[in-house]
Protein backbone atom coordinates (compact mmCIF):
# COMPACT_ATOMS: atom_id res chain seq x y z
CA UNK A 1 0.00 0.00 0.00
CA UNK A 2 1.03 3.60 -0.75
CA UNK A 3 0.19 6.79 -1.13
CA UNK A 4 0.39 8.29 -4.77
CA UNK A 5 0.61 11.33 -6.42
CA UNK A 6 0.61 11.42 -10.26
CA UNK A 7 0.83 14.40 -12.76
CA UNK A 8 -0.86 16.54 -10.19
CA UNK A 9 1.15 17.42 -6.85
CA UNK A 10 -0.63 16.04 -3.92
CA UNK A 11 -0.21 16.39 -0.56
CA UNK A 12 -0.58 14.61 3.13
CA UNK A 13 -0.39 15.65 6.58
CA UNK A 14 -0.01 13.22 9.36
CA UNK A 15 -1.74 13.10 13.02
CA UNK A 16 0.39 14.91 15.67
CA UNK A 17 2.70 12.15 17.24
CA UNK A 18 5.53 12.87 19.73
CA UNK A 19 9.13 12.61 17.97
CA UNK A 20 11.06 10.06 20.41
CA UNK A 21 14.49 9.36 17.68
CA UNK A 22 16.85 11.52 16.03
CA UNK A 23 17.14 10.04 12.20
CA UNK A 24 13.99 9.98 10.31
CA UNK A 25 14.05 7.74 7.21
CA UNK A 26 11.40 7.29 4.27
CA UNK A 27 10.71 4.73 1.68
CA UNK A 28 9.88 6.35 -1.40
CA UNK A 29 9.60 5.90 -5.03
CA UNK A 30 10.55 9.42 -7.11
CA UNK A 31 12.69 8.59 -9.77
CA UNK A 32 10.25 10.58 -12.25
CA UNK A 33 9.07 13.11 -9.22
CA UNK A 34 9.85 14.58 -6.30
CA UNK A 35 8.83 14.66 -2.72
CA UNK A 36 9.05 17.33 -0.48
CA UNK A 37 8.78 17.30 3.58
CA UNK A 38 8.31 19.31 6.65
CA UNK A 39 7.67 19.50 10.22
CA UNK A 40 4.20 21.03 11.35
CA UNK A 41 3.46 21.94 15.00
CA UNK A 42 0.33 20.79 16.22
CA UNK A 43 -1.47 23.42 15.25
CA UNK A 44 0.12 23.10 12.05
CA UNK A 45 2.27 25.96 11.44
CA UNK A 46 5.50 25.17 10.17
CA UNK A 47 8.45 24.74 12.30
CA UNK A 48 10.99 27.06 11.59
CA UNK A 49 14.42 25.41 10.26
CA UNK A 50 12.70 22.21 9.38
CA UNK A 51 9.84 23.62 6.32
CA UNK A 52 9.46 21.79 3.30
CA UNK A 53 10.95 24.89 1.89
CA UNK A 54 13.87 24.01 3.86
CA UNK A 55 14.24 20.04 3.21
CA UNK A 56 16.99 18.98 0.71
CA UNK A 57 15.17 16.71 -2.01
CA UNK A 58 14.63 12.76 -1.50
CA UNK A 59 17.16 12.79 1.72
CA UNK A 60 15.60 14.01 4.83
CA UNK A 61 17.86 16.99 5.94
CA UNK A 62 16.86 20.51 6.16
CA UNK A 63 19.66 23.23 5.04
CA UNK A 64 21.26 23.51 8.71
CA UNK A 65 20.31 20.31 10.65
CA UNK A 66 21.59 16.90 10.36
CA UNK A 67 18.68 15.20 12.03
CA UNK A 68 15.65 16.02 14.16
CA UNK A 69 17.25 15.82 17.20
CA UNK A 70 16.18 19.42 18.31
CA UNK A 71 12.24 18.16 17.92
CA UNK A 72 12.45 15.57 20.39
CA UNK A 73 10.11 15.02 22.76
CA UNK A 74 8.09 17.94 21.14
CA UNK A 75 4.64 16.72 19.38
CA UNK A 76 4.89 17.36 15.61
CA UNK A 77 2.84 16.44 12.46
CA UNK A 78 5.07 15.68 8.97
CA UNK A 79 3.93 17.59 5.86
CA UNK A 80 4.58 15.47 2.54
CA UNK A 81 4.09 17.31 -0.85
CA UNK A 82 4.75 14.42 -3.71
CA UNK A 83 5.00 14.87 -7.36
CA UNK A 84 5.02 11.60 -9.64
CA UNK A 85 6.15 9.60 -6.50
CA UNK A 86 5.02 7.08 -4.52
CA UNK A 87 5.32 7.18 -0.46
CA UNK A 88 5.70 3.80 1.83
CA UNK A 89 6.27 4.59 4.78
CA UNK A 90 8.45 6.96 7.42
CA UNK A 91 9.82 6.49 10.80
CA UNK A 92 11.80 8.40 12.94
CA UNK A 93 15.20 6.49 14.18
CA UNK A 94 17.73 7.08 16.93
Amino acid sequence: MCLKAKDKTGSMTTRPFKIQERKLKINVDAKHGQVELGFLDVSGTPIPGFSRRESATLKPTWRARADVACLESKIVRLDFYLANARLYAFRVNP
